[in-house]
């Protein structure tokens, strides 16, 4: 019980940050989006692509395994703080060095000067990445919300101010800086750890054994989640990135939203208990209420497509909506198995998705390839098609390591498939009785109109699953 007690202390805390960031992060976003064009945030996405890949290096997946560890936490803390800072370092030279090169690749030297300022964003987040792993590890997320909330406001007010002054993609690099500058200061002062100069060898071949799993299931996500982005860079345009990687963050903007303040808990409350079987159950109440959150976001999001491009960007950004509409309902679908990976860790098994990454791996990257050769709107339907494919090695994992059969899963999410079914016939059938138009407020009465026929749907099956989830709590409260 102290341990639920903290998970949802802990949830309401980073539920707080997320809301407070995720608010202020898309106003500005869409404002930004109407003062920079697509070339502009192009070329801070390429640059953006590299620095992701480089901090894979610099955590090395050690602030994951410093959460799982149990014992010689502080002296575990004190290894992984100095692996990072020194990685960071050496990352950063090498891209100062490199970033002529790296520029060539997206054809567009106007990346060389960018990649080498951003550069500078490794050693920042190294200097915080182990104290925010301690604040998640013991559960206090009340610092975090407000190292969120600022760190989120002051980079959204610097690049609007330096966007104003008509400084191009500069202003989307400067905000970057500032926030990450503004966060490694805060979780300083807020966070009671410090580093010491001592190095136990020993502990750092022990937080390897399980980082190294972390490290190559983030650098198999790098290449799920950028690999894309890399390419269109390559093979299509700057223009197009910045079409594709700005459709894709006001995607990930409106789940995040709902989803992240989710991740950290489910992983840092799993890693406290020991029962397979509780573990398995709560992964499958996890799995319904966040397939019941995501699943209308991204039928929405892929239905109204056109009415987002029309109603929140300008004319500049016309062809957004397919890549909008497209990566929704892909996101929407992937939250189904959004915290399988967690459960995994907790059960000392941080192998499993890594090894499903690898191996989807082998058919993505050469479909990648093939799809870029007709252009973006095949590459996204392409893409689409490969991670429904995917989704066959998740159900195995979960069958193999968990003992969940894809008929629980199924079972479980019925009435959420089964009200889908309904909300979407019934939005088409009343947007019918709206003039035909492509004026904003046409626009804005299809959204609004989506959002009044799903939300009855939402809080009732949300009210049963809360109920089922009292009930369930009782039952297990009176068997302990």
């Amino acid at each position: 019980m102290f341990l639920i007690h903290n998970a949802l202390n802990a949830l309401k805390w980073s539920v707080f940050g997320e809301i407070a960031s995720r608010t202020i992060g898309p106003v500005i976003f869409l404002v930004l989006a109407r003062l920079l064009g697509p070339e502009d945030f192009g070329v801070a996405a390429a640059a953006t692509v590299i620095i992701s890949f480089s901090q894979l290096f610099s955590d090395a997946g050690l602030a994951k395994a410093l959460i799982q560890r149990q014992d010689h936490v502080d002296e575990c803390a004190n290894v992984a703080f100095w692996i990072n800072v020194s990685i960071s370092l050496a990352t950063t030279a090498i891209l100062l060095i490199a970033a002529p090169v790296i520029s060539a690749l997206f054809s567009d030297n106007r990346i060389t000067p960018v990649l080498r300022v951003m550069s500078m964003l490794l050693p920042m987040a190294a200097l915080s990445s182990v104290h925010i792993a301690l604040f998640q590890k013991r559960l206090n997320f009340k610092p975090l919300f407000w190292v969120r909330l600022i760190t989120t406001s002051v980079p959204g007010l610097v690049s609007l101010y330096i966007a104003m002054l008509n400084a191009s993609y500069w202003a989307l690099v400067a905000g970057a800086l500032a926030g990450q500058l503004a966060q490694t200061v805060l979780i300083w002062k807020l966070s009671r750890w410090r580093p010491h100069w001592a190095f136990d060898f020993r502990l750092s071949l022990k937080l390897w054994s399980f980082g190294k799993w972390i490290l190559l299931e983030g650098l198999l996500g790098w290449f799920y989640i950028w690999a894309d982005s890399f390419l269109i860079g390559i093979f299509l345009s700057t223009k197009e990135l910045g079409f594709y990687q700005t459709g894709n963050m006001f995607v990930l903007l409106i789940f995040s939203l709902l989803m992240s303040p989710i991740q950290p808990i489910i992983f840092s409350a799993f890693s406290q208990i020991r029962d397979e079987s509780f573990i398995r159950t709560a992964l499958l109440q996890v799995q319904k209420l966040q397939f019941l959150i995501t699943l209308p976001i991204g039928i929405g999001l892929f239905v109204l497509q056109s009415e987002l491009n029309d109603f929140v960007f300008n004319v500049e950004w016309n062809g957004i909506g397919i890549v909008i509409g497209i990566l929704g309902l892909m996101h929407g679908l992937s939250w189904l198995m959004g915290s399988n990976t967690e459960a995994f860790k907790a059960l000392n098994r941080p192998d499993v998705f890594a090894k499903i990454m690898l191996i989807g791996l082998t058919y993505y990257l050469p479909a990648y390839l093939f799809a870029l050769n007709y252009g973006l709107v095949v590459f996204l339907w392409v893409r689409i098609s490969l991670f429904i494919l995917s989704q066959v090695l998740h159900f195995l994992a979960l069958s193999r390591v968990m003992k969940i059969h894809p008929l629980q899963v199924f079972e479980n999410i019925k009435v959420v498939l089964a009200s889908a079914c309904l909300y979407v016939p019934l939005y088409f059938i009343l947007v019918l009785q709206l003039p035909s138009s492509d004026s904003s407020w046409v626009a804005g009465a299809k959204l609004s109109t989506y959002a009044v026929i799903v939300s009855p749907f939402v809080y009732f099956v949300m009210q049963k699953y809360f109920k089922r989830y009292r009930n369930y709590g009782t039952l297990k409260n009176e068997q302990l």
